[in-house]
């Protein structure tokens, strides 16, 4: 069954970092911070995130550099939130063309960095389907996807985001 997708916040600011951490955290359960991408990409050898909260200027490499480093050692698909109090030329097509979809300015609501987080996490399932459904050993002799899996996959989701357990 899945699970909740796993947050990596890099943020150099060490109180707003803890703040999105706890923020993040009443959703997802497991929420970690990195104050540098040094940190961050040392982490990674115990915690690979699924969703990475990435400053963009951080002491050492920026929030690009350190996002792509991420990738390269995970070896796979991350969803990534670039968070940024700088006014830089060209952000959001340089985010673009690095596969980072959502750019947050700060200082920006929380409930706003929750809906985008939302969407990366909708990404991430959709992502995990679309890998279920190439693997060939999830599908039955005719090809089609058994529903029993992702039936599975529908509630876990309903599950984890509702406000009463689901029976």
């Amino acid at each position: 069954m899945p699970t909740l997708p796993k947050i990596l916040i890099v943020e150099d600011e060490d109180i707003l970092a803890e703040n999105l951490k706890v923020f993040l955290g009443r959703r997802y359960p497991e929420v970690r911070i990195a104050l540098d991408a040094e940190q961050a990409l040392k982490m990674l050898k115990s915690f690979e995130p699924d969703i990475v909260v990435m400053d963009l200027v951080l002491p050492g490499i920026d929030g690009f550099k350190a996002y792509s480093e991420i990738l390269h050692r995970c070896k796979r698909k991350i969803g990534c939130v670039m968070i940024t109090g700088h006014s830089i030329e060209n952000l959001v097509e340089r985010a673009s063309a690095q596969g980072i979809r959502h750019v947050l300015c700060k200082p920006f609501p929380l409930i706003e960095l929750q809906s985008l987080v939302d969407k990366s996490t909708e990404e991430y399932f959709d992502e995990m389907r679309l890998s279920v459904q190439g693997n060939p050993a999830s599908r039955s002799p005719g090809g089609i996807l058994h529903r029993q899996s992702l039936c599975r996959h529908v509630i876990e989701f309903i599950y984890t985001f509702a406000a009463v357990p689901v029976t």
